[in-house]
Parts: structure tokens; C-alpha cells; sequence
């Protein structure tokens, strides 16, 4: 069984295979990354034939808003910055090549005046956790339940949306963390140790997390599922 994480640097940065040893775990997380980016990651790895019943996904759902951009390797953006560290950085090779061009494409968390506004006039939020929604009911009839839905922070959304989501996940019978229990909520309700920038706990902190919230939950679905 493999672990299939994704998610934005809240995930990415978490030592999964030193916090959980047990088992096995491929990071589909980047850092920054938006609910978006993790759709087009996820279906990378099913169109690959990468997902399998017997493996598990968590899948931490981030700020809603963000927007990444996938890019092929001949895109002028990525032909004029490749050569940038400030740019280059944040854009993540796939893991898998496209299907039909075999080249291997790029994330792009937009940081620039350009990206941004393109986002403006195309940012339809309600559509991109819409379509999260969708591929995270795909995940779970694949791995027939085996997946864990948590969140970045509990007041992340608006206009209660966060009860349509989670309530579309209950419907689904998809198991989630409580909102409560979202890890930047945990990690300030818990006044834990942060990183230098206040933007993520501590690895300590983050081994707190996983012991106390994460595996247990983890633990038991993969039981329950034998």
C-alpha cells in the first residue's frame, strides 16, 4: 500500500516517511500550491494508471482562491524564465509526461502581476471546489474508501461554504477531519511552535499534528477497510 499525498506546503513540507514509517508515501503536494493544481496532479497519477484499490489518499484541502497554472516545457513563460531562480522556483516539474506531446509539464504558482491578472477574470471559486469535490469522490471509489480529506484552516472559506463542502463529503460517505481540526487552526488553538515565518508549525509541531490527528484517523480507516 502507498500513501498518495496532496496538498499545498502544508503537506509538501511534512516528513512523511520519517513522522510514519510504516508506510510508504508519494508526495503530490508543492509548496504554495492551490486546490487546482492538485486536480490536475491527481489525474496525472489515474491516467498513468499510478492509483491502485489498495492504496490510500490524503488529500488536505487548501485555500480556496489560489490559482496555479500548467504550462508545457515550450511555453514562452517558462522559455523566458527557466534561467530565473526567483521564477524557476516556482515552477514544479509533473511527475508524469503528457499523455499526448510526451514532455514533461510544469506547475506554476503564479507570484507576478501577468499571472494575477489572469486569475482575475477567470477565478470562479465555487467551479474549482466543485470540481476538487469530484476528483476527490473519484480517489475514494478507486481506493473504496481508503482516502482522508483535512483541511489548511478552519475559517478558509466564505459564505458557509465550508458546510456545503463538508456536507458533500458526508454524503459521500468520504472520510474528513473536522474542520476544527484543520492544521493552522490546530497549530494557533494549540499555541504550538511555528517555523521562522509563522506560515507553518515547527517539525515538531507537525509531528504533533500527525500523532494526534492525522495517524490515528489514518489508522483506522485503513483497518476498518481489510
Amino acid at each position: 500500500m502507498k500513501i498518495h499525498v496532496f496538498g499545498c506546503s502544508l503537506s509538501h513540507g511534512i516528513w512523511w516517511d520519517k513522522f510514519m514509517n510504516e508506510y510508504q508515501f508519494s508526495v503530490n503536494a508543492i509548496p504554495a500550491g492551490d486546490n487546482t493544481t492538485q486536480c490536475r496532479r491527481f489525474q496525472d497519477l489515474v491516467i498513468n494508471d499510478g492509483l491502485h484499490e489498495e492504496d490510500f489518499v490524503l488529500w488536505q484541502v487548501t485555500y480556496p482562491g489560489r490559482m496555479g497554472f500548467r504550462l508545457s516545457p515550450d511555453h514562452h513563460f517558462v522559455k523566458k524564465n527557466m534561467g530565473k531562480p526567483d521564477v524557476a522556483k516556482n515552477l514544479h516539474k509533473t511527475h508524469y509526461k503528457n499523455s499526448l506531446d510526451n514532455t514533461t509539464h510544469l506547475d506554476y504558482v503564479a507570484f507576478n502581476k501577468e499571472w494575477y491578472n489572469t486569475f482575475y477574470f477567470v477565478e470562479n471559486v465555487n467551479q474549482e471546489l466543485q470540481q476538487l469535490l469530484y476528483n476527490i469522490k473519484i480517489a475514494n471509489k478507486i481506493t473504496k474508501g481508503k482516502i482522508l480529506v483535512w483541511f489548511a484552516q478552519a475559517d478558509m472559506f466564505a459564505d458557509n461554504t465550508d458546510v456545503k463542502f463538508t456536507d458533500v463529503l458526508s454524503q459521500n460517505n468520504i472520510n474528513q477531519l473536522p474542520l476544527n481540526d484543520s492544521i493552522m487552526t490546530w497549530a494557533k488553538d494549540n499555541n504550538v511552535d511555528m517555523d521562522k515565518e509563522s506560515l507553518h508549525p515547527s517539525p515538531m509541531s507537525y509531528k504533533m499534528y500527525v500523532d494526534t490527528k492525522l495517524k490515528p484517523k489514518i489508522n483506522e480507516i485503513i483497518k476498518r477497510n481489510r
